[in-house]
């Protein structure tokens, strides 16, 4: 019997919310992990609505950077499968709309 196959590491994630200055835009980091990012199998797509813990409204995916690891490297050693998965820097700004205000926090909690 074959050993069972081990999963794929998952992706892991940094935000950053974009915002719009006289100057141009400015990009805050935000740390939703103590590692400084949030590792899952499915990353949200440009377009998706996400609430990022500790602020009040919802924000939209507007775009994705994704970096691989290189083939070779002490994350991807030759011969095995990656030991990391891929990084992906997804910017973020607040969302218009409909789920604007829409917040799994309030003031009473």
């Amino acid at each position: 019997m074959e050993p069972p196959v081990k999963p794929a590491p998952g992706v892991r994630i940094a935000f950053h919310i974009h915002t719009a200055t006289p100057k141009g835009y400015t990009y805050e980091s935000v740390h939703l992990h103590p590692h400084g990012r949030l590792e899952t199998p499915y990353p949200p797509n440009v377009g998706d609505l996400v609430h990022l813990p500790g602020y009040p409204t919802s924000h939209q995916v507007v775009s994705r950077a994704w970096s691989y690891p290189q083939h070779g490297s002490a994350d991807w050693p030759y011969g095995a499968r990656p030991s990391e998965g891929p990084l992906l820097d997804l910017i973020v700004e607040p969302a218009i709309g409909p789920f604007n205000d829409d917040a799994t926090e309030t003031e009473d909690d």
